[in-house]
């Protein structure tokens, strides 16, 4: 599974890194697949399929990479790649990313918050006083 979060993550900057580079950003999503499932794991959230850890720190992690090591990133501007609308670029993919993290996290809280609201009411209901066999 830590080889599908840097799949996950390699895909995100396919086409505009080097080979060595994109195995180095899968190498850091795998890592980081493993730590987000053991934080899971702490927290106690079942997750059996780990999709929060595959998907979420792949995608991630390749949208940290590639506002920050593609040729309009921020190495390409220090190298002097693609210079002129480097920075504008860094700045709406950093805002995209933002804006998609935020999204993704109010999203997650109100799934969450709902299946706990409706755990909660469902406890609450009173028992049934003897179902639909008694007549």
């Amino acid at each position: 599974r830590g080889a599908l979060a840097g799949a996950a993550a390699a895909t995100a900057v396919a086409g505009t890194v080097d080979l060595h580079v994109a195995a180095l950003i899968g190498a850091c999503a795998g890592l980081g697949f493993v730590a987000a499932t053991l934080a899971l794991a702490n927290v106690r959230i079942d997750d059996a399929l780990n999709t929060i850890a595959v998907h979420g720190v792949g995608a991630l992690v390749g949208l940290i990479f590639g506002v920050t090591v593609t040729d309009n990133g921020l190495l390409g501007v220090v190298y002097g790649a693609g210079a002129a609308n480097a920075t504008s670029a860094v700045g709406w993919r950093a805002l995209g990313g933002l804006a998609l993290a935020l999204v993704v996290l109010v999203t997650a809280m109100g799934v969450v918050g709902g299946y706990f609201w409706a755990v909660d009411w469902l406890a609450s209901a009173p028992p049934s006083s003897g179902g639909m066999d008694t007549a």
